[in-house]
């Protein structure tokens, strides 16, 4: 057993606890830049964002969204994932797919920015 682990668990969860709504406040942050990606014809993968944890996995340049997204000070993952293999499920490979994660201290600033940045990229 992994105690280590466990206490950092522990720990998340205890905080997450004491924060009720930062889920649904990340969730809905998520669907703010999802909006705007659909409505740039962007493909966005994954199930429908009730669904999922507040990620958005969006299709396109993936190189040249990611680079020039971290230009612009978005923290983004561009490409595989670590997981070819299901890329080529995806349908996704070879470039992969540009993911934006939202945490519970992700202020509302930082989504109007990402949105801006996405709206001129997209």
């Amino acid at each position: 057993v992994n105690r280590s682990a466990l206490a950092g668990l522990a720990a998340g969860l205890a905080w997450m606890s004491k924060r009720e709504g930062a889920l649904a406040r990340a969730r809905a942050q998520v669907a703010a830049i999802e909006a705007l990606v659909r409505e740039r014809g962007a493909t966005v993968h994954g199930p429908p964002s009730e669904e999922r944890r507040p990620t958005l996995a969006i299709g396109g340049p993936v190189a040249e969204l990611g680079r020039a997204l971290r230009a612009e000070g978005i923290v983004v993952s561009a490409g595989l994932h670590c997981s070819p293999a299901a890329h080529e499920t995806l349908g996704t490979g070879p470039g992969g797919l540009v993911r934006i994660s939202v945490g519970p201290l992700v202020e509302d600033d930082a989504i109007d920015h990402a949105c801006a940045v996405l709206g001129r990229l997209l």
